[in-house]
């Protein structure tokens, strides 16, 4: 029994130390079929590049066409990514995004199971022809390179497709005329810089629809200009150098300025100075917070300006309708002023004679309804401005003048028809300011 127990012991580790065996033995035969299959599959694209690059086919400097008379046609989109800046005071545009170009070159052309079935390969920039897109417009002249160091995509079928991050900095018109709230059109154009048409046919990619013509998957919103649309096109253009017409791509990118924070720093102070400006006709006219609040609201207005001067670029296209409405503003408050200054000379200054006639009848017709003067408190006015002249004349008593003296002598019906004149004054003043406004606000943005 034991020679036997033995034996059965002996047979069971046998048993595995040969199972143990086959899994090791398994494990490395995985292995090596793994190690040989990568080097096959890197002696296969080894093989295709040398087929492709080291057999003197492929002459990178050159147009890849049979035929000098073959046109290149290259599949043009711009993805835009971000609007980087819209630099006012150099008209400059700068954004960021992706090209897609994609042009058929023949002599990268192979079928897949000679190479284990590799349909695509990546190239650098520098091993085969690209074609010289630039942006025509650019901000910077000396700026011809748009696209760095980027790898190429070839596929089996000859078709490259190349898509490189870029950064374009382009002239753009800037017209302040509705500033704060101002939309501008800014175009990239794209074009061969050296082939005209007929070697080099720029088309937008298929990729586009009719509204939004750049892909904008990858876009990122600007926190001061919002994109209201982008749309591109084709066409062609001739330079009076040259008698061959070069196709080019443009996009035009239509932008608003996002203005919430210019409504709470420049509208609403102006509406608040034209309100004040309007408010001094309605105060009593003998009234000296007049001087004080027609001061504060010409202060506002002058702050307002040097502010503006200091946001919009001074040599601009026109002249922004928000600096003329404050100039004119600002003309007008001072103005407002001088009348208030004569205001309340006349009603508070002691006057012998009796206000014209004339005057006494057209305020006591319909324009005394329409100017509200049938409402005037004449009360007021008679026994504090006599009290008032008692006081000085009190606190001047010693050097007083006998012609002072006489102040007191004047009827205060005369006095009161002076009053009723300055009233009448402000009234008109705050009918002629408020349609002088609304026409200075209306020419202001309509012109």
């Amino acid at each position: 029994m034991t020679d036997c127990g033995h034996l059965e012991t002996r047979v069971k580790k046998r048993e595995r130390v040969g199972h143990l065996t086959n899994t090791t033995t398994s494990l490395i035969l995985f292995v090596f079929v793994l190690s040989l299959n990568a080097q096959c599959q890197g002696n296969d694209m080894t093989r295709l590049r040398k087929h492709l690059f080291d057999d003197q086919r492929v002459d990178r400097h050159n147009r890849p066409v049979q035929n000098h008379t073959d046109t290149v046609v290259v599949e043009l989109l711009f993805d835009l990514a971000h609007i980087h800046s819209l630099d006012e005071w150099t008209g400059t545009l700068t954004v960021n995004g992706f090209m897609r170009l994609i042009w058929e070159d023949q002599s990268f052309r192979w079928e897949p199971k000679e190479y284990g079935d590799v349909d695509h390969i990546i190239v650098p920039q520098s091993t085969i022809w690209q074609p010289d897109v630039t942006l025509y417009n650019s901000a910077q002249a000396q700026e011809m390179d748009h696209y760095g160091n980027s790898m190429l995509y070839l596929t089996n079928d000859g078709m490259v497709h190349w898509f490189p991050p870029v950064t374009f900095r382009a002239t753009c018109p800037i017209d302040h005329k509705l500033f704060p709230f101002d939309e501008h059109s800014c175009s990239i154009v794209l074009g061969s810089w050296t082939y005209d048409t007929a070697a080099v046919d720029l088309r937008l990619s298929e990729d586009h629809n009719d509204t939004q013509v750049g892909l904008l998957e990858h876009f990122s919103e600007n926190p001061q200009w919002e994109l209201l649309r982008i749309e591109g096109n084709t066409r062609e253009i001739n330079h009076e150098c040259c008698t061959d017409n070069y196709r080019v791509v443009e996009y035009r990118l239509n932008l608003r300025r996002r203005s919430p924070f210019y409504k709470f720093l420049l509208v609403v102070p102006s509406v608040l100075t034209t309100c004040l400006t309007l408010a001094l006709f309605w105060l009593p006219p003998n009234a000296g917070e007049k001087i004080t609040i027609g001061g504060i609201a010409l202060v506002i207005q002058v702050s307002l300006l040097f502010f503006l001067g200091w946001c919009i670029p001074p040599g601009g296209m026109s002249v922004p309708a928000i600096v003329l409405f404050c100039g004119n503003s600002l003309v007008m408050t001072g103005l407002s002023l001088i009348i208030s200054v004569v205001v309340i000379n006349l009603s508070r200054s002691r006057n012998y004679t009796p206000a014209p006639a004339s005057l006494k009848m057209i305020l006591g017709g319909r324009i005394r309804k329409i100017l509200c003067l049938e409402l005037h408190p004449y009360q007021i006015s008679n026994s504090k401005l006599l009290d008032d002249n008692h006081v000085e004349l009190g606190d001047r008593s010693n050097g007083i003048i006998a012609d002072h003296q006489n102040h007191f002598d004047a009827k205060p019906s005369i006095h009161v028809d002076w009053i009723l004149l300055a009233t009448a004054i402000d009234r008109m003043g705050f009918v002629i300011y408020f349609v002088a406004f609304a026409v200075i606000l209306i020419s202001s943005f309509t012109r």
